[in-house]
């Protein structure tokens, strides 16, 4: 049943975020970055808020293939970007994310927007803040 479940939260998003997430813990290996952004990609990086509150304004604009990789490899090696498992349903193109590394967890939200040809055109980063 469990599978089942897991199965019909995966049809519902887009295959776009599997991709985010494989560039994201391949720490910016440009093979999985092509796949997953579009050559001329956006990435707004925005400053941590409470869960449900926004930030007024990108922190950090990364545009293009190369400088985003670069961006993403500057992630810890042993830290893992995945889904949230209970927030993946999503609405649009909207998902939330959980970030670990050691016993460290904290999570926020992607906003995608796709080229196109489905690899993603935008990209709004909004962690969470610590509580």
């Amino acid at each position: 049943m469990a599978a089942k479940k897991r199965a019909a939260r995966e049809q519902s998003r887009d295959p776009a975020f599997d991709r985010l997430v494989r560039a994201l813990n391949g720490l910016g290996a440009a093979a999985l970055v092509r796949k997953a952004f579009a050559a001329e990609a956006v990435l707004s990086r925005f400053a941590p808020v409470p869960r449900g509150d926004r930030a007024p304004a990108p922190e950090q604009t990364i545009t293009g293939q190369d400088a985003i990789a670069r961006w993403l490899a500057q992630t810890p090696p042993g830290t893992t970007f995945l889904l949230d498992p209970k927030a993946a349903k999503g609405a649009g193109l909207s998902c939330a994310y959980l970030i670990r590394h050691g016993d460290f967890e904290n999570g926020g939200t992607w906003t995608l927007t796709l080229a196109d040809d489905g690899r993603i055109a935008t990209l709004e980063h909004r962690p969470w803040s610590l509580a």
